[in-house]
């Protein structure tokens, strides 16, 4: 006869379930985990802080048991999530596509990528779980330290590398999610120094790091550091032991997106408990964990999970009253300038962002006030198609005008040269064939084609003169062509296009036009389609696919402007949406 099988109350199921988490991921009881990042040899022995950390660990374990208890309710009402590991990077651009990325856009010398990548293949050809956990942690790093204006290189090789030493860890050790013993920690603890001896003598720096990722938490390992690999300055020394701490945040972040067993059924913590866990066992970096997650360099975002819906609000609807049902030139204007002014903010390497301004002549107020002034000769394009009633004869004077305008009450600087030029056929196409809101994206986009095609010959000195005084702003001394028999702005694309061999952002700045607005079109679909819970998220990840899509050749300042031009297509698209 079968024993009976025990019930578990709903308590000790929790508890049950914290003090798993507390075995299996980090080598400890939940009576110590809760302060396993705090910097404990800073404290004297005894004295009356060991006594506040002891009633923290009380208290936050209490707490950890709230916050479990929806999770065992999920488990005994069977809802379950994938096996092995929640993903949590958009999946548009994979894993190893935004390393490579990341690699090109920190200029990573080829020998340095050639090392990197034999270091991660002996570790992918071990365990495929351990390799992709460590491109996620590397990727998490390397973005910390952009935010904390840190060197992104550091953190990224350091990312990368941390588990290399797992490489020699029997893969049933690496794959284990329940039944941990202290022969397993025996086993996985080496991994360390493994790892730093591995790394010695080709990424010292990196070693050095590497060495102090489980040095922040109650089971610190390994107990005894070896001695510095060079006399470094106190600085230095300094940066070694802060940029191991950004290491061990990203590397327990994604480690915490692990599914492990728990109570003989296997389940993930969800994005919001992982936040808290976060905030929970690092106190002394809770400030930059909020940062982080305000930021969105950490999310709550799970794939699968679906964009968070509008907030039903009637305020926010009753700023919608009495909004003619057509495009007008006031919303057209309204547009553009939203497009132009957020599309700097956004996180993009080698553009001015929230996080940074990329010189002093390209400071992100600049770009506000440019964007801002752009936006009345777009009203004006949209009120002489409409008094028309057709394509007027000459449009591209307005994109003339919207340059010269741009520089209002700044110092200067050429900014939004490639959104005007994108944006104008754009425009008008919305304005000329889609007043009622009927076409498509796609649609619009093969109009403004058009467009381009039945402009004049005067369009055509327009553009060329804006080009020019664009040149001005930045003193750049180098003429705009001027090619003989070119009738409408299309074909000036396609001259251009042929004489731009050897210039890749020519060349893709060109083609943009000649081939349809390939990469503004991607980048929309991109803020449309991806679940990521934040605008800026999602245009991080269109600019990310247009990297992809040109390669590390094409400059940045040409995908950002492709950014502001998706934007505004998204937002004539999408008129009502609440994207902030």
């Amino acid at each position: 006869m079968m024993p009976e099988q025990r019930r578990y109350s709903k308590q000790e199921a929790e508890a049950e379930a914290a003090e798993q988490i507390a075995r299996e991921q980090y080598g400890c009881s939940t009576q110590d985990v809760w302060v396993s990042n705090r910097d404990i040899e800073d404290m004297p022995a005894g004295s009356q802080s060991d006594t506040r950390v002891h009633a923290l660990d009380e208290t936050t374990l209490a707490q950890q048991q709230n916050v479990l208890a929806d999770l065992y309710e999920q488990e005994v009402s069977g809802q379950k999530k994938s096996p092995e590991y929640v993903e949590y990077f958009d999946p548009h651009v994979s894993l190893e596509d935004r390393v490579k990325i990341a690699l090109d856009d920190l200029e990573v010398p080829a020998e340095k990528r050639k090392a990197i990548d034999a270091y991660l293949t002996q570790l992918r050809n071990e365990d495929e779980g351990t390799y992709k956990h460590s491109l996620r942690v590397g990727l998490i790093a390397q973005r910390i330290a952009r935010y904390a204006r840190v060197d992104e290189r550091a953190l990224l090789y350091a990312g990368l590398m941390h588990d290399i030493g797992k490489a020699g860890v029997p893969s049933e050790t690496l794959k284990k999610t329940e039944g941990w013993t202290a022969e397993d920690s025996a086993k996985i603890e080496p991994h360390v120094m493994d790892g730093y001896k591995s790394l010695r003598n080709s990424f010292d720096f990196t070693a050095e790091v590497v060495l102090l990722h489980h040095r922040f938490q109650t089971r610190q390992y390994p107990q005894q550091l070896p001695e510095f690999l060079h006399p470094y300055s106190e600085g230095t020394r300094t940066l070694i032991k802060d940029y191991g701490r950004i290491l061990a945040l990203a590397d327990v972040y994604d480690a915490l997106h692990r599914i492990n067993d728990y109570q003989g059924t296997k389940r993930a913590l969800s994005g919001e408990e992982i936040r808290q866990q976060m905030l929970k066992m690092n106190p002394d970096r809770r400030d930059l964990l909020d940062q982080l997650y305000s930021a969105g360099i950490l999310t709550t975002y799970e794939a699968g999970q679906p964009r968070a819906a509008a907030n039903d609000n009637e305020l926010y609807d009753q700023g919608w009253e009495n909004e003619p049902a057509e495009r007008t030139p006031a919303e057209v204007q309204r547009h553009v300038q939203i497009a132009a002014t957020i599309e700097p903010i956004s996180d993009k390497p080698g553009c001015t962002t929230r996080f940074e301004d990329v010189s002093r002549h390209l400071k992100i107020e600049d770009f506000i006030i440019a964007g801002i002034n752009i936006g009345e000769s777009f009203a004006k394009l949209a009120e002489r198609i409409g008094q028309a009633g057709k394509q007027p004869e000459l449009m591209y004077d307005l994109a003339l005008e919207a340059q010269k305008k741009n520089v209002r009450n700044r110092r200067g600087g050429r900014i939004n040269q490639g959104i005007i030029e994108e944006l104008l056929p754009i425009v008008a196409a919305h304005v000329l064939y889609d007043r009622n809101r009927q076409l498509s994206a796609d649609e619009v986009l093969v109009k403004a084609t058009e467009i381009m095609q039945s402009t004049s010959p005067e369009d055509v000195a327009n553009l060329r003169a804006m080009k020019e005084h664009a040149h001005k702003l930045v003193r750049y001394d180098r003429d705009v062509p001027d090619y003989p028999g070119v009738n409408n702005v299309l074909q000036y694309y396609e001259q251009d296009l042929k004489h731009s061999e050897g210039k890749p952002t020519s060349i893709a700045h060109n083609r943009e036009f000649v081939d349809g607005f390939p990469t503004v079109k991607a980048i929309y679909d991109v803020i449309g389609s991806s679940p990521l819970p934040n605008l800026n998220s999602r245009v991080e990840e269109g600019f990310l696919v247009a990297r992809k899509m040109h390669g590390p050749d094409v400059g940045a300042g040409f995908l950002a402007d492709s950014v502001a031009s998706a934007l505004y297509l998204y937002l004539a698209h999408h008129p009502r949406e609440q994207l902030l």
